[in-house]
């Protein structure tokens, strides 16, 4: 299961209500500009990551002054905020100057997903540093931090920023300094308590991340300051070889007590970040940050299919998104005769500058009908789909792997006959688990294969998540990423 790039958005929003800031750091403050216009641009040089950059959205043209004075006034809080301790305590409370969207009463939807109640639970947030105790990062003045995370202090979809420390680094933790982070859907969704309830703030999300070592525990011996790592969805398991058979089987996100990169801890929206260092990668000099995404859509589609296919087999596609345009570049290396499947005809060239031979809308009755049992394997990224009409298109014998998160409660109906008939199986995937990712990692290096990404500056990242959340003003190019060099230059951590 993982979180592509959809093209729904929250409904009943207006796209003016969606907040768009640069935050630049200045005196130790925190204050924002409007963000400049960039021109798209790609990048395919030695097939690394393809790069676009965010477009501007359109303005409705405010006076200069109007606008600077709207602006100024909205950040106060967050600019006081920045330059003063921030008690943990109140942290939920602070840094959040900006509308949330909301639809009705409190309910958010985003891909389809509700998260009833936001409203009514603001009150009862969970607390991240009560859960975390003395292993929580602290808040603190500008002046004083360690880094800059981005953060959620409440359900919707406003980031603000969040100046802490760490807590003391462990003997088999790495602490880094972030280059890039990945924006997943699941960010998101998990923001908004679109998944699950229960979600602690403030929530700094991010699990897709590459970076430079910074420090090391004494017990480290596999890693070393300015080494260039990345890290994904997976921070903890329970390690208990004797007793936890997937633990034991190199399967540990199977694991029953494993963790998640964020939510209570903090994830890679920072300027640093700290783990145990067992859940690293290390990189090599050459990877470039921009393939962050790899490290959560690249794990979440590779591992199913170096399992289950083989060349020459002819393999689908479902949904052509942040996972569905890895999935297509992975199969296509692998060897397989790719099929792209859609409900988007405009997908179509893009499919097949990413590896498709062949594409099917599912739309288009005729090209449904004449796809009628061609395939081996179909792998399905989307969040929402048809599992009957799915198998359908699959030989006896076929497999449909399910990754696509769908909507929270949905129950998917299709008629079992014609699976057992045709002896068909359908299996479900998770993120991959450490040994997936170093196996991707030694495929990607010898395929030379990468996400295509758009690239957006740290200070930029509300832009970012309103990109993700209302494609506003579009949807990103297959996967979003934050740079951290350009914010650096107006942060100097501290010791």
């Amino acid at each position: 299961m993982g979180c592509g790039t959809s093209k729904k958005s929250f409904k009943d929003v207006s796209p003016t209500k969606v907040v768009q800031k640069e935050v630049k750091l200045s005196n130790n403050v925190a204050s924002a500009t409007p963000s400049s216009k960039n021109q798209e641009q790609q990048i395919s040089s030695q097939k690394k990551p393809e790069i676009s950059k965010p477009q501007q959205p359109q303005s409705k043209n405010p006076s200069s002054a109007q606008k600077s004075a709207k602006e100024e006034k909205s950040l106060e809080p967050a600019k006081k905020a920045a330059a003063s301790p921030v008690p943990a305590e109140n942290s939920k409370k602070l840094l959040n100057s900006h509308e949330v969207p909301q639809k009705g009463h409190g309910e958010t939807s985003i891909d389809g997903h509700l998260s009833e109640g936001i409203r009514s639970n603001k009150a009862n947030l969970n607390n991240t540093y009560e859960a975390l105790k003395d292993r929580s990062p602290q808040p603190c003045t500008l002046g004083d931090a360690q880094g800059v995370a981005m953060a959620f202090y409440e359900p919707g979809t406003t980031l603000s920023p969040l100046p802490f420390r760490h807590p003391e680094l462990l003997d088999r933790e790495i602490r880094i300094n972030v280059t890039h982070v990945g924006c997943c859907q699941g960010d998101v969704l998990w923001g908004t308590q679109a998944f699950f309830p229960g979600v602690h703030y403030p929530l700094v999300p991010g699990h897709e991340i590459v970076g430079i070592i910074d420090k090391v525990g004494e017990k480290v011996t596999k890693y070393q300051p300015g080494d260039k790592v990345g890290f994904g969805v997976w921070r903890d398991c329970c390690e208990q070889y004797d007793s936890c058979l997937h633990c034991r089987t190199g399967n540990e996100n199977s694991c029953s007590k494993r963790v998640g990169t964020y939510d209570p801890h903090f994830g890679g929206y920072a300027t640093s970040f700290q783990a145990k260092g067992n859940f690293f990668y290390k990189l090599d000099d050459s990877f470039p940050g921009e393939a962050a995404p790899l490290f959560c859509a690249g794990m979440t589609v590779f591992p199913p299919l170096q399992k289950d296919v083989v060349g020459g087999m002819k393999v689908g596609v479902v949904g052509i998104g942040g996972l569905g345009h890895l999935a297509l570049k992975f199969a296509r290396a692998m060897g397989t005769e790719v099929t792209a499947i859609s409900t988007s005809s405009s997908k179509e060239t893009d499919a097949k500058e990413f590896g498709a031979h062949h594409f099917i809308n599912l739309k288009d009755e005729k090209q449904v009908k004449n796809g009628i049992g061609s395939l081996d394997y179909i792998i399905n990224t989307a969040t929402s789909y048809d599992i009957g009409q799915c198998c359908s298109l699959l030989k006896p014998r076929g497999t449909l792997n399910l990754c696509g998160a769908p909507t929270a409660g949905e129950n998917l109906n299709f008629n079992l006959l014609q699976i057992l008939i045709n002896q068909q199986r359908i299996q479900a995937s998770l993120v991959g688990s450490r040994l997936d990712g170093e196996a991707m990692l030694d495929f990607v290096r010898i395929k030379n294969i990468y996400p295509t990404v758009e690239v957006y500056k740290f200070a930029d990242v509300q832009n970012a998540i309103n990109s993700l959340a209302f494609g506003n003003p579009h949807y990103p190019n297959y996967r979003a990423v934050l740079e951290m060099g350009s914010f650096m230059k107006t942060f100097t951590p501290a010791n």
